[in-house]
């Protein structure tokens, strides 16, 4: 009996943590968005954290859907590094 709880236990935790929400599909855009559209936004966050006058970082996250297939031979990824030029006006 203890080892069919067990086991009934695991696979009610495997089950459970399997599962994942599907929010970036493109079947939720709607309609109108998709009409002659080739891509879509789907989420952009961005985050300044100053931490003092000499350090800051600045994260930068974008979720894209591409709806057309010609589109997506232009799609890249960049990572652009810059310095911060200053945060105090000088005197």
């Amino acid at each position: 009996m203890k080892k069919l709880s067990v086991f009934l236990f695991l696979l009610l935790i495997a089950c459970c943590s399997h599962a994942q929400l599907n929010m970036y599909s493109a079947l939720t855009i709607p309609d109108s968005l998709r009409k002659d559209a080739d891509i879509v936004m789907r989420e952009e966050n961005i985050k300044v954290t100053i931490k003092d006058k000499n350090t800051a970082r600045l994260d930068v996250h974008q979720v894209f859907t591409v709806l057309n297939e010609q589109v997506k031979k232009s799609c890249f990824f960049r990572n652009i590094q810059i310095s911060f030029r200053c945060l105090m006006r000088r005197r």
